[in-house]
């Protein structure tokens, strides 16, 4: 949690998606018992934290995992049918996540692969991620959550180069970005 620059709390928790589904994710789809104890692993850990967090009052959650954008892309594509332009920030609200949820859970590893906007790559960890992520948002009161287009390795490496003092962060090349928005496309 932070106003402006200034970290008003940080949290980190033994809790990522892989290690959920790793756990948990032995049925394909999840059994309603498999998410049960899914559940009940994330409210062990992450109890405390929410509560911290709910009681912040803030005003805005932002996401930035693969997971969270491929959960925010299966929303567009698949569910709103909408398809999807380029790079961008997106929000993905509780009731989409529920949506997002409901279609993840129900189908197979190999019928994910037909899901528009979900990542191949993240097709074994999409129900432990969507689980863990409508968990967070309803513990600590956000209605919704801004998915960024860019990860934690970014962050870092812009921290990194302001830190250096470098004024000016070139964007990435041209090259890069139509590559990224051919592959989005074919899901690829």
């Amino acid at each position: 949690i932070s106003r402006g620059s200034r970290v008003l709390l940080t949290e980190s928790l033994p809790l990522g998606v892989v290690r959920l589904a790793d756990k948990h994710g032995r049925n394909d789809p999840p059994t309603p018992e498999d998410l049960a104890e899914m559940k009940k692993q994330v409210r062990a850990v992450a109890k405390r934290a929410a509560q911290a967090v709910r009681k912040t009052e803030f005003r805005t959650c932002v996401g930035s995992s693969g997971t969270i954008q491929s959960l925010s892309m299966v929303f567009e594509a698949a569910i709103r049918g909408r398809e999807l332009g380029p790079s961008g920030h997106r929000t993905l609200t509780r009731a989409g996540l529920k949506q997002v949820n409901r279609l993840l859970r129900r189908t197979t590893l190999k019928e994910k692969l037909k899901i528009p906007g979900l990542d191949p790559r993240r097709r074994d960890i999409a129900v432990a991620g969507g689980l863990l992520l409508a968990w967070i948002l309803k513990r600590t009161g956000a209605e919704e959550i801004m998915v960024g287009e860019r990860g934690l390795r970014e962050g870092v490496l812009l921290d990194f180069v302001r830190r250096q003092g470098e004024r000016k962060v070139p964007d990435r090349n041209v090259r890069a970005r139509s590559v990224d928005r051919l592959l989005r496309r074919s899901n690829a």
